[in-house]
């Protein structure tokens, strides 16, 4: 869940208050940058 929405850009400070979680660099190491980088990537591409 935490992943899913750092990656959909909930703010990661929404995030780790959902989480719990008292460090905002432990919800960060949820955040999936790859994958964040690939779909801003692959929107830029045609519909095949």
């Amino acid at each position: 869940m935490i992943t899913h929405l750092l990656n959909h850009g909930t703010k990661p400070t929404d995030v780790q208050q959902l989480a719990d979680h008292s460090s905002l660099a432990t919800t960060m190491k949820y955040f999936n940058t790859r994958k964040a980088s690939q779909d801003a990537a692959t929107s830029n591409l045609p519909e095949l």
